[in-house]
This record gives C-alpha cells, sequence and structure tokens, in this order.
C-alpha cells in the first residue's frame, strides 16, 4: 500500500469510529434492573390475576442485588405501585 492509500484509510477508519455509535456499557446496576424487569414480565405473565406488588416480591427473592449500589428506595416504591 502506498502512503497516501494508508493515510486515506487510516483517515476513513478514524472517522468511522467516531460516526459509529458505540454500544453502552452497563454496569452491574444495569444487570439488577434488567433481572427484575425480565423476571417480573415472567411472574405478571404467569399470574391468573395481575398483581405487581406480589410479583415484585417473588422478584427481588430471585434477583440478588449487587454490591457497592447506593442504597435508594426502589423497593419501597416499587411494591406499593399497584398496576389497575
Amino acid at each position: 500500500m502506498t502512503r497516501s492509500r494508508l493515510g486515506t484509510c487510516m483517515l476513513i477508519a478514524v472517522l468511522l469510529s467516531s460516526v459509529i455509535p458505540t454500544t453502552g456499557h452497563a454496569d452491574a446496576g444495569d444487570d439488577y434492573v434488567a433481572c427484575l424487569i425480565g423476571r417480573a414480565a415472567v411472574v405478571l405473565h404467569k399470574q391468573a390475576k395481575k398483581d405487581s406488588g406480589k410479583a415484585l416480591e417473588v422478584v427481588y427473592k430471585q434477583c440478588k442485588q449487587p454490591k457497592g449500589l447506593p442504597r435508594t428506595s426502589w423497593k419501597a416504591s416499587a411494591t406499593t405501585f399497584r398496576c389497575r
């Protein structure tokens, strides 16, 4: 490859890397929330009478909260919310 062609290829690679969206970087908190949402959907789907509070109780026992997450009121606020 000639120098100009190599330089052109490098320039294109740099430009494409800045234009192409990068994948997101998930952390332990994201994995935990994904576990909660996914399993809650399954539990709700299996329930004859839909009760999000009971579904979340089951899910919080199944999904282990990772260490280092800031303490939030997710559990308290989520279990008081009811889908109607």
